[in-house]
């Protein structure tokens, strides 16, 4: 997996919506070929609806008001599944409108198990949004605007960290009275401020706002540029500082060059994505380094050099040997997977036969594997596709299917096998994926 890169979570009821005919007389195997399938059409490029998970900064910026709350009691609605607060503002660090004392909070219980975030009596500090008034229109509830928690329990403070949070909602609403660049500029070094916030909460949504709005990086002065640098190279790993690291890159911050470079020389997530932050910003590796990466403690960076290499494969010779020799030989899944996602790129066909054999394999690179096959727009390359429909092992016929459905565009004989192998081939699993895929690209 390249690091940094976005996840894209599929729920059995979004692909429903997608597909319902054919889930609903679909069996399990069924099942997990289609969100196989969903699965890459969501990361498709043009085809992608996931958006980047809220923080508080955003929460904050689309609020009714930001207060510290004192519900007063617990009313009971639905059999005890929504309950209903009246609830006092005791401190109100930011509203929309006016200086509200009082709201009507509803929390709706998920489960039988599910505890509210907040008691009768005790303060906590949010970020409350208003409802829509027919929202719960059924429940009987007073007639009365009513709120709710934005975000969820995650943004619930209580105890000391009231007035922590409350100390970084402040400095960040301030902002709002500027315009333009200026407002963006000001809230960015708040929010790089908030990187050493001692609330976890606050420093990851600081982090994960910084990395999701590359271009804010680049507002930052000075002082917030030492704080991002301090985040990156500090002891802190895993993918919310590695996207941090990449939107660095994307940003093209170059004051920030040297504390990706240090990054980079390590063995981690991390190490990885400054890695990709620094070819973005035009500072490549060398051939001879990536090919020493492939070494590396890191299955992360040993990913992102077999990328790497696997792209430069038709214009160097050493690059294009390291690329093929890991995408058939490497023992990581994932290092195999990105030399055959960089090959399929680089446009080197003398890669055809190497890619072939990793989609013989029957693993999970059979999935770049094929897909890498499509981007050749071979015939030699189609038809170790559809020999992998045929009589491929284990996940090749299904990642051969949806790579022909990519290719049918420029292989006219690929969507006619499709066709036919909708009727006839033996697995029914196969036949009704073949029916999802010449639905989606509009084939039937």
């Amino acid at each position: 997996m390249v690091a940094g890169s976005e996840l894209v979570r599929i729920t059995a009821d979004k692909l429903k919506s997608l597909y319902p005919k054919v889930l609903e007389r679909a069996g399990g195997a069924m099942r997990r070929l289609a969100l196989i399938f969903a699965l890459l059409c969501l990361l498709a490029p043009g085809r992608a609806d996931a958006s980047p998970p809220k923080t508080l900064f955003d929460y904050v910026l689309s609020s009714w008001a930001v207060a510290k709350a004192v519900p007063s009691r617990e009313l009971k609605y639905r059999q005890g599944q929504l309950l209903g607060y009246p609830t006092d503002l005791v401190d109100v660090i930011y509203a929309r409108r006016g200086k509200p004392r009082s709201i009507f909070l509803v929390y709706e219980k998920q489960g039988d198990g599910d505890e509210t975030p907040f008691e009768v009596g005790k303060p906590f500090l949010a970020p409350f949004g208003l409802l829509p008034q027919y929202k719960y229109w059924r429940d009987n509830l007073p007639n009365v605007p009513h709120q709710q928690v934005l975000g969820g329990k995650r943004y619930v403070f209580e105890g000391d960290d009231i007035e922590r949070v409350a100390a970084v909602v402040r400095k960040f609403t301030a902002t709002f009275t500027l315009t333009g660049k200026k407002r963006l500029a000001a809230a960015a070094e708040v929010v790089a401020e908030a990187l050493d916030s001692p609330v976890e909460v606050v420093a990851e949504d600081a982090a994960r706002y910084l990395a999701t709005k590359p271009a804010n990086l680049a507002l930052l002065g000075e002082e917030g540029r030492k704080r991002v640098a301090s985040y990156l190279t500090s002891d802190r790993d895993g993918e919310l500082v590695a996207s941090l690291a990449e939107a660095v890159g994307r940003a093209h911050v170059e004051s920030l060059k040297p504390a990706l470079e240090e990054v980079a020389a390590g063995h981690t997530l991390k190490a990885a994505s400054a890695l990709v932050a620094l070819e973005l910003m035009g500072h490549p590796r060398s051939t001879e380094h990536l090919i020493e990466r492939l070494d590396d403690p890191s299955e992360a960076v040993r990913s992102y050099a077999a990328r790497i290499l696997g792209t430069r494969a038709a214009a160097d010779e050493k690059a294009r040997d390291a690329a093929l020799r890991v995408v058939v030989g490497d023992d990581s899944v994932s290092v195999r997977s990105a030399a055959a996602t960089g090959l399929g790129l680089s446009g080197y066909k003398g890669a055809i036969n190497a890619l072939g054999r990793a989609l013989e394999r029957g693993d999970d690179v059979a999935h770049p594997a094929a897909l890498a096959l499509a981007k050749f727009r071979e015939p030699k390359a189609w038809r170790l596709l559809e020999d992998a429909v045929l009589e491929g092992r284990g996940e090749a016929p299904a990642a051969a299917v949806v790579a022909l459905g990519q290719a049918a565009d420029a292989c006219g004989e690929c969507a006619r096998f499709l066709r036919e192998q909708r009727k006839e081939h033996p697995q029914k699993a196969i036949r009704d994926l073949i029916e999802i895929v010449l639905a989606v690209d509009r084939r039937d």
